[in-house]
């Protein structure tokens, strides 16, 4: 049991465990709210139980809904990016190193066979973020890369207990546009944090290569 807790990650906890166990919760909120006292009282018993095996299903939730924001979420980044290049909108996220630096840590790498082309460093990031993340030099790009999963899972969790609360009849209207306006703040935290990861990724590739 040591062993399997000695695997689980500050990334597996915060970035799925927590957001799938506060969706799971959503989801469960009202069923547990209308069970009887006598039956509430007959669970206390394996509480301990309950409790991993609640987690449990949150991480696997949490995991599911890490693959729906990824397929949702990331196509809208994506389009507002290519509509702020398309009308040229200051607030479009921008590199913190130029290209041609960047181009030259690669190269000096020796992670990358052929050619360096294509969009840099898009197609070049998750490469500059798995250099990175190895090296115990670095280790604190972890901390930026699970704040980000958790915040952009949480946004998705919110998102989906907020929906199925709204379907179910259990919120107004009032409540569901709160609600999804925290959702909102989530998202924009995770914005915020995969910025920050990206942008460290590429100064300390960089800082690794270039120096």
């Amino acid at each position: 049991m040591d062993s399997l807790f000695e695997k689980i990650t500050l990334y597996d906890f915060l970035g799925y465990a927590v957001p799938g166990c506060v969706c799971l919760l959503m989801l469960l909120a009202e069923w547990i709210l209308t069970m009887p006292m006598e039956t509430l009282e007959h669970l206390e018993a394996f509480g301990v139980g309950l409790g991993l095996i609640f987690l449990l299903l949150g991480y696997v939730l949490g995991v599911f809904l890490s693959q729906v924001s990824r397929s949702v979420f990331d196509p809208l980044v994506d389009l507002w990016e290519l509509l702020c290049k398309k009308i040229r909108l200051e607030s479009a996220e921008r590199n913190i190193v130029d290209e041609e630096t960047l181009k030259s840590a690669l190269q000096k790498s020796g992670l990358v066979c052929g050619e360096i082309k294509g969009n840099i460093p898009d197609d070049y990031m998750m490469l500059m973020y798995g250099a990175v993340q190895v090296d115990p030099d670095y280790k604190r790009i972890h901390n930026y890369s699970s704040a980000a999963c958790m915040y952009k899972n949480m946004a998705a969790a919110l998102m989906a207990g907020g929906a199925v609360w709204y379907i179910s009849g259990y919120w107004d209207n009032s409540w569901i546009c709160l609600w999804f306006l925290i959702a909102a703040f989530y998202w924009v935290r995770w914005r915020r944090f995969e910025k920050k990861k990206n942008d460290y990724a590429m100064v300390w590739f960089v800082e690794k290569y270039n120096s």
